[in-house]
């Protein structure tokens, strides 16, 4: 059932305050997130995070607002796990 329009809510369409999309690949969850630090005061982050490269800290790798930065964070992601990191 769709949901209802809410006034209240509508400003915030245009300014999202946390996205993620939840992938997997050779068994391992990733989350690639878009979201603002600090209730809309701070930039917006974009990164992708793996809980199986995170054991030794590195498992968030930003990047850019554009296609290729989107691409490459991706590649490094996958890479890695391939490789088993």
């Amino acid at each position: 059932m769709p949901r209802k329009y809410d006034e209240n809510l509508s400003k915030f369409l245009s300014l999202p305050n946390m996205n993620n999309i939840f992938v997997n690949h050779n068994g391992h969850k990733l989350s690639i997130a878009q979201h603002y630090h600090g209730a809309y005061t701070k930039p917006m982050v974009q990164e992708i995070y793996s809980e199986y490269l995170d054991a030794d800290g590195n498992g968030i790798v930003h990047f850019d607002h554009t296609l290729d930065g989107l691409i490459e964070a991706l590649q490094n992601i996958k890479y890695r796990i391939e490789k088993g990191e």
